[in-house]
């Protein structure tokens, strides 16, 4: 759907319910992709979320190396 149908329709809302048992909804915005109106839906997995979801045993190597990437020090600095 495009043009005026699909703003007024809002977004359409798949993501929802692949994303809603592990992610809660973090807002919605509108952009302009390539001269069509496109929404967009953002969720966010918290780590509680990711605990009660989680299949496997997940174990993170490397990552002092990379804090200062995101502008935290590195452990034992």
């Amino acid at each position: 759907m495009d043009g005026p149908a699909a703003e007024r329709a809002g977004p359409q809302r798949p993501a929802v319910r692949l994303a809603r048992p592990r992610y809660r909804e973090n807002g919605t915005s509108r952009a302009r992709v390539r001269d069509a109106l496109r929404h967009e839906q953002r969720f966010v997995l918290d780590p509680e979320g990711w605990a009660r979801h989680r299949g496997m045993p997940v174990e993170v190597e490397g990552l002092d190396a990379c804090l200062p990437l995101f502008g935290v020090p590195a452990a034992g600095v």
